[in-house]
């Protein structure tokens, strides 16, 4: 979540259905201007590595943009540091939030690949939650 992919897995794609949960570049800066980190280079490699490693699935999956999210809200940081947003860490979405959105689209992927249960939030014109958009690559056709 929220990490550059690595340089083999851009060039030679993955296989099974792959979600990648990130945020906005504007977002990135954002968090850089509250409690710093994400250099410009930062934020090039780790949207552009993802955005092509995504672009070069054959097993098909999802990337779930989530403005508002800072890094620490793909973890479960602030709720052991409750005092997170207010040191500017957590994300404007508000921690709870973020949790809720995080969970709701890691649950769906879980189901959807582990027990074959679709789910409306993957839709690539849902508008469950609001503040996501979401990008459906389908797995490649094997002849």
């Amino acid at each position: 979540m929220d990490d550059p992919a690595p340089a083999d897995v851009v060039a030679v794609g993955l296989r099974q259905p792959t979600m990648f949960p990130t945020r906005d570049a504007e977002t990135m800066r954002r968090e850089r201007r509250s409690s710093g980190g994400w250099t410009e280079h930062d934020i090039a490699t780790t949207l552009g590595t993802m955005r092509a490693a995504y672009a070069n699935l054959s097993g098909g999956g999802y990337y779930v943009q989530i403005p508002d999210l800072f890094h620490v809200n793909f973890t479960d940081l602030p709720y052991w540091l409750p005092v997170s947003a207010q040191l500017g860490l957590a994300g404007p979405i508000g921690v709870r939030r973020g949790f809720e959105i995080i969970n709701a689209y890691t649950v769906a992927f879980s189901d959807q690949v582990l027990r074959g249960r679709t789910s409306p939030l993957l839709d690539e014109a849902s508008r469950l939650i609001p503040e996501a958009t979401v990008d459906v690559r389908p797995p490649l056709r094997q002849s």
